[in-house]
């Protein structure tokens, strides 16, 4: 579930693509995957907009109670200020995981 529009290929702002490397453009650092050994990895590529949105968001059913489970991200600002594209360094990466179960909400930044 996202509130930004999929495409394929160059995300402009508000938009996200997947694709096997973040260089779909002059602008963006290049990266593969980050699985080791993993040829046809993925990544998740969002351009932020100036309107905060939620990029992703996933409900998981059928946990069991007293487990510990793990959550994982990684996540790298692809934007390359040297290429000089956006004013004033572009929007400020500002990412909020929320996790949350029925009786209460774990937020990181």
């Amino acid at each position: 579930v996202s509130t930004y529009q999929f495409v394929t290929g160059w995300p402009e702002d508000g938009q996200y693509s997947i694709y096997h490397t973040t260089r779909l453009g002059n602008n963006f650092h290049t990266s593969l995957d980050h699985t080791p050994g993993d040829v046809n990895g993925k990544c998740l590529i969002v351009n932020a907009d100036f309107t905060p949105g939620q990029f992703y968001r996933r409900p998981v059913d059928g946990l069991c109670v007293n487990t510990t489970f793990e959550f994982t991200s990684w996540v790298m600002n692809v934007y390359n200020p040297s290429q000089n594209v956006c004013p004033n360094m572009g929007i400020p990466v500002n990412v909020k995981f929320q996790i949350w179960n029925a009786i209460c909400l774990i937020s990181q930044n």
